[in-house]
């Protein structure tokens, strides 16, 4: 999965937001929805912000899929699959496509010769 584009921006917030063109799937978490396509556009080691056409409430808790780039993560590209909670929902114009930002809650990363899953507090 290719990276359209790359910067990173510093804020302060406690890590570096990189923005990433990055294609992920997404659904509400534990739920028999079918996943949804979605193109990441600002991730870092603790969120994720995405472009939808699905509306998801502040505090909704989803499942995301996607490849974590080196360029975030500081290793060679990995699958993450990651529970969080809407943070932030923004319409995009008059469009029916949504801007979500996700805080990372848990996430599994998945390498071809191992696995590990980190819990945020």
């Amino acid at each position: 999965m290719p990276a359209a584009s790359h910067e990173f921006v510093r804020e302060r917030r406690s890590a570096i937001r990189h923005k990433i063109s990055v294609p992920l799937k997404h659904r509400v978490w534990k739920s028999s929805m079918s996943e949804r396509s979605a193109l990441a556009v600002d991730i870092s080691g603790r969120g994720i912000q995405f472009v939808t056409d699905c509306f998801y409430p502040d505090g909704e808790i989803v499942e995301l899929r996607f490849e974590m780039p080196e360029a975030v993560a500081g290793e060679s590209p990995s699958e993450w699959l990651c529970t969080g909670h809407v943070v932030r929902v923004r319409q995009i114009g008059t469009t029916a496509k949504m801007k979500i930002g996700v805080q990372f809650d848990c996430y599994e990363v998945t390498r071809q010769r191992d696995a590990r899953t980190v819990h945020f507090n």
